[in-house]
């Protein structure tokens, strides 16, 4: 069995009134991984996560990053032609 850590919250940010978006450096089998993940708020008002998100290997944050920015350039592509 392998030694796992806490996952180390590392942003946070709401996504409509009842979902906040939680990123996240945890392990999972011995491997770090990054885990971006929907969580919402139990009966007693406790954050749970749904199984609504990714995780990724550590090595594809430049490739995740790389899309994040073509996505917020096309953003500003089609806002301008508009």
């Amino acid at each position: 069995m392998t030694k796992s850590t806490s996952p180390k919250l590392v942003g946070e940010f709401n996504k409509n009134a009842n979902e906040t978006i939680r990123v996240q450096l945890t392990e999972y089998d011995g491997k770090q991984l990054l885990d971006i993940r929907i969580w919402v708020q139990n009966d007693k008002g406790d954050f749970i996560p749904t199984r609504k998100g990714i995780s990724l290997r550590l090595d594809l944050i430049d490739s995740l990053q790389d899309a994040l920015l073509k996505a917020a350039e096309e953003l500003e592509k089609a806002q301008g032609q508009g």
